[in-house]
């Protein structure tokens, strides 16, 4: 457990420079939307002797009164406990579906339910909210979609039963489009809160600000803290990805309106104060990135909290935790004082990994609740499970395991992404061979058959990460189930097939190749992957020969901008054979999130993809095991890795990969003992 205090020492007590508060805040917000890149971190300085007169009177003082009674708030004083949790993506239970075993001991929604009421109990007023992402994420969630007529989603009958006070909107519940997603929250007995969403008015327009919400654009509860004071009036707000309209776009296209977090911020904090909040939480469903990087909206919650007016912000998106008790000290990014600036907050992981916990200590004054310090702590999940939560769930767990029983094929050869990373993948290879056959015949269908060489661009999903080392695939030799098809492509993407042309390749492979950090030879082996390149966002291209030299630095950030001009770890390119030439003409198959813009591959000039209908890629391999079974891929290689200059670096993989090494013999792999997370590091040579 780590828990982070503030305790308002007069001495000590600092504020950060620009504050939090006011018009100097607003103008570092709005530089920060439009993406200005701050040359020096944020400062902080010590308060002037009259603030420190005035926080010795106040804060101070009531620290010392707050401390040494339970907070009842007879005399003013008060505690709120903020309870969340986020990106859940329907872990409910202890089973892993993708494998079709139990995981006793491990996380899930079922065993946080515990730590729900121990907190509740430890408080005397609480809230319980989530922050999205809790509706997509394995077969349960699946199947609770393909059955609405039955019983409401078991990700929904599962909240409802913890008794959530609101919920945000992650990205993903936009995946299956705005009717199953209104299906979805017809059944809760919540309310969802998206501050930053409008649906699209008749006529084709966006609906004007102010106008018609999707669903809420906030949420006041209110909480007694006092038998003799009022209750506290606490006004939740919510902000998803304004990416979705990329990556959903087949769902939301013409459908729904999406604004910037910190341009729609303001207007959401204003409304729910002038409907009375005196405290306001955000639900971000968006990573941290410190101060003096480029605002991006996949990182947006330390920018958020520069918005004037909030109390707490719960962060989510990118499955990490935060505070940490190891964390760096980075501008506007305080793990020490478990702050974004000035304002508490938490990011509780992924899949029910942690509970997050924000007590907000609050002092009523001038007829109004307001906060004076706060404590943080993330609670990991225990082993056992709430006995009646699974038992709500047991005929949406049974349903479940029939449907991903159903044989689909069989494989000759193990399947596996240990080390998918470096371009050796059989599961990878599966999919790619599925998706190129996929587009071969849709393009019969449509009439155009492939008229140029057709290649395949494929992304690993399950290449640990954020994940940690049980996030790999590793299928063993033998039948093939609807369990195992959903493990080698976890999202409803779409085949998507590009005409690009040899300058184009270049560019998707010089981007992808960013996932690498430079190798230089002399020193300690380090890191091999950068940590702030998601996996997922790192496409490798069957039918290509490709050569990467690592030794030459990135040329693309992970969001696609050019870095170094001169930058290129692309040293060779060649198609059965032949050098690719910069105007070579090729179809590419890839998927429907790439094509939308993700990921930033072609720096937002994706070509128009061919019009072949709608065809989901895990449709696709469904119907390659079921006709092309036994299948026996070879795991590559999707391109080799080269350092001109020598050097070693450490892979981080899954320790069912000492199995495998024989695959990556050409790196000489030199096995360490596993890290404190459970990885395997390979320590790999590059010649």
């Amino acid at each position: 457990m780590l828990s982070s205090a503030i305790i308002p020492k007069p001495i000590l007590h600092c504020r950060p420079a620009p504050s939090s508060h006011g018009p100097q805040a607003a103008a570092t917000a709005r530089a920060v939307a439009a993406g200005q890149r701050f040359s020096q971190p944020l400062r902080y300085r010590v308060a002037p002797a009259s603030s420190i007169a005035r926080i010795a009177k106040d804060e101070w003082h009531a620290w010392l009164r707050l401390r040494g009674r339970h907070l009842n708030g007879s005399d003013g004083l008060a505690s709120l406990r903020v309870i969340a949790t986020t990106d859940i993506h329907v872990n409910l239970l202890p089973y892993d579906y993708f494998n079709d075993r139990p995981t006793a001991g491990t996380a899930s929604l079922a065993a946080l339910s515990r730590l729900v009421a121990e907190a509740r109990a430890g408080a005397g007023a609480s809230v319980l909210l989530d922050n999205g992402d809790f509706l997509q994420g394995n077969p349960m969630g699946e199947t609770g979609r393909a059955h609405p007529a039955r019983a409401p989603h078991p990700a929904i009958l599962a909240m409802n039963h913890l008794g959530y006070d609101a919920t945000g909107l992650g990205n993903h519940e936009f995946n299956y489009g705005l009717p199953f997603l209104r299906w979805a929250l017809s059944h809760a007995r919540f309310p969802a809160v998206a501050s930053n969403l409008r649906l699209i008015a008749a006529g084709g327009m966006a609906a004007p600000r102010g106008g018609r919400p999707f669903f809420r654009r906030f949420v006041l509860l209110e909480r007694p803290l006092s038998p003799v004071l009022p209750p506290v009036r606490i006004g939740v707000i919510g902000f998803t990805p304004p990416q979705i309209l990329q990556w959903d776009r087949r769902h939301l296209n013409g459908r729904l309106a999406a604004d910037d977090i910190l341009d729609t911020a303001p207007a959401a904090i204003a409304e729910a104060r002038q409907a009375g909040a005196e405290i306001v939480i955000a639900l971000c469903h968006s990573g941290i990135a410190p101060l003096d990087t480029l605002y991006h909206p996949e990182a947006a919650a330390a920018h958020l909290a520069l918005v004037p007016g909030l109390d707490a912000v719960i962060c989510g998106h990118s499955h990490r935790l935060f505070p940490v008790r190891s964390g760096p000290a980075e501008p506007g990014v305080d793990h020490a004082r478990a702050t974004l600036g000035d304002v508490p907050a938490v990011m509780p992981g992924a899949n029910a990994s942690h509970l997050g916990i924000i007590d907000l200590d609050l002092v009523h004054e001038g007829g109004t609740w307001r906060r004076v310090g706060h404590r943080v702590t993330l609670r990991p999940a225990p082993a056992g499970v709430d006995a009646g939560l699974a038992s709500i769930l047991d005929p949406a767990h049974r349903r479940t395991l029939r449907v991903i029983r159903r044989k689909v094929g069989r494989t000759d050869a193990p399947l596996h992404s240990h080390f998918a990373l470096l371009g050796r993948s059989t599961a990878l290879s599966l999919v790619a061979e599925a998706q190129a056959r996929a587009a071969h015949l849709a393009l019969a269908a449509a009439g155009r058959p492939a008229h140029l060489p057709l290649l395949s661009s494929i992304a690993p999903f399950k290449a640990g990460g954020n994940g940690g080392p049980d996030h790999f695939t590793d299928i063993p030799a033998g039948n093939l189930h609807l369990s195992h098809a959903a493990d080698l492509y976890l999202f409803p993407n779409e085949l998507a097939i590009i005409e690009i042309d040899g300058a184009g390749l270049r560019d998707w492979l010089e981007h992808a190749a960013s996932v690498f950090a430079r190798v230089s030879a002399g020193g300690d082996p380090a890191a091999l992957i950068n940590p702030d390149f998601p996996g997922y966002n790192s496409d490798m291209i069957h039918g290509l020969d490709c050569t990467i030299d690592l030794s030459v630095p990135p040329r693309h950030d992970r969001a696609g901008a050019l870095i170094d001009r001169a930058a290129r770890r692309v040293v060779s390119l060649s198609h059965a054979g032949r050098e690719v030439g910069r105007d070579d003409r090729f179809l590419l198959a890839t998927n429907s999130y790439r094509v939308s813009g993700s990921g930033g591959y072609l720096a937002g000039r994706m070509p128009q993809p061919v019009d072949i209908g709608r065809i989901t890629l895990r449709a696709a391999i469904i119907d390659h095991l079921q006709r092309q079974s036994p299948v026996r891929p070879r795991p590559g290689p999707g391109f080799r890795l080269i350092a001109s200059e020598g050097g070693a670096a450490i892979l981080r993989t899954a320790p069912a990969a000492l199995r495998h090494l024989d695959e990556i013999a050409d790196y000489r792999p030199r096995p360490l003992p596993p890290d404190a997370e459970g990885y395997l590091p390979l320590v790999l040579t590059f010649g």
